[in-house]
């Protein structure tokens, strides 16, 4: 069983929930992109491992929607985290780095769009 680092384990344990998720992204795309390069060369169990863990992380994002605070975009969310989960499972079964690509692209915008949300402070007098 692989150590954790200890950083990062206390990093996690005193993150704010939106820190917490923005870490999950973070996490997911580093390693799709580790994946798409390990698929492109041809490793695909190393691959496979990524794209795995990936799937869980996207998992865990859509568990951790709330649909009746998020409403619309929860299920928004929702449709995206399974787009990009079912090009993820299709990536592992197939074998190509487009697929997870296409995930990538997902996964970069709601970083993205997250950082932008949650963790950038507000102008103050703005």
């Amino acid at each position: 069983m692989a150590q954790l680092n200890p950083y990062l384990e206390q990093q996690a344990a005193t993150a704010t929930p939106a820190e917490l998720i923005a870490m999950l992204y973070a996490g997911a795309v580093a390693r799709v992109t580790a994946a798409i390069d390990l698929l492109r060369e041809g490793d695909y169990d190393e691959a496979r491992a990524r794209l795995l863990r990936t799937q869980e992380i996207i998992l865990e994002l859509r568990c951790s929607l709330d649909h009746t605070a998020g409403g619309e975009v929860a299920a928004n969310l929702d449709r995206l985290y399974d787009f990009a989960y079912r090009r993820l499972v299709s990536a592992v079964v197939d074998r190509d780095a487009a697929l997870a690509t296409d995930a990538l692209g997902v996964l970069v915008t709601l970083r993205d769009a997250w950082r932008e949300a949650c963790l950038v402070p507000a102008a103050v007098g703005a």
